[in-house]
Formats: C-alpha cells, sequence, structure tokens
C-alpha cells in the first residue's frame, strides 16, 4: 500500500511541476519532440489536460488529452508488462488517431515549423 501512495505523491509532484513549467514557458513548448520533428508527441496536450481538470474543467480536459486518466495507471502498473504495454500502445493508437483528426492546424497539434527536422528539410530543399 505504501509504494501506492508514493506512486500518488510522485504524480502530485509532476503535476505541480508541470503547472509551474507551463507558466513559465507561458504557451512555448518545451517538448523536446515537438523542438525536434516539428509534431506533436503522443503525451502532447497531456500538460494542458490536467490543468484544465485542476479548474474543473473534465470537458476541457478530454480534448487537449483524451488519456490524462491513464497517466496514473501507467504509474501503478509500471510492473505488471502486459497492461503498463497496452496502456502505452493505446497512447500510440490515440496519438495516430489524433493526428488525423487535429493536425496541423487545431490545438495541441499544430506544426511547429521553427522545429529542427523541419528546418532542415527546408535547407536542405533550398540547395537541389
Amino acid at each position: 500500500m505504501r509504494k501506492k501512495w508514493d506512486l500518488l505523491i510522485i504524480f502530485i509532484i509532476i503535476a505541480a511541476i508541470s503547472i509551474f513549467v507551463n507558466r513559465y514557458f507561458n504557451g512555448r513548448s518545451i517538448c523536446l519532440f515537438y523542438n525536434t520533428c516539428g509534431v506533436a508527441c503522443p503525451s502532447c496536450g497531456m500538460t494542458r489536460s490536467y490543468i484544465a481538470l485542476l479548474h474543473g474543467d473534465i470537458h476541457k480536459a478530454i480534448y487537449f488529452h483524451p488519456l490524462f486518466w491513464a497517466v496514473p495507471l501507467l504509474l501503478i502498473f509500471y510492473k505488471k508488462k502486459r497492461i503498463f504495454y497496452s496502456i502505452a500502445l493505446l497512447f500510440i493508437v490515440v496519438w495516430i488517431i489524433r493526428l488525423f483528426l487535429y493536425f496541423p492546424t487545431r490545438e495541441p497539434f499544430n506544426f511547429n515549423e521553427n522545429a529542427i527536422f523541419p528546418k532542415l528539410y527546408r535547407t536542405i530543399k533550398n540547395k537541389f
């Protein structure tokens, strides 16, 4: 039972850090995947989802990331590989569906033209 409380405390600390980082960066993304590839990562929108949940807006929380409720399950079942990988696979499937529905113009799936790979692509394209 103690381990589950430890996981809950870790989860609360991560949520608090996420809120701080979101306010500090003031709308700019700190996501390494997004800043490298220009495309939202499978967990994109999770911070905004938890912020909306903390404000009591469940509809907006589901909009920003429909699997916000699955993160605690990942923390609880991290040693049970079959359950953990099933939830991780669910994240990938939902990510692909959200890419088809929202990309490239709808939050949280806006395309980042200033990311490393799109800049590199434009540079190579302009040289040839």
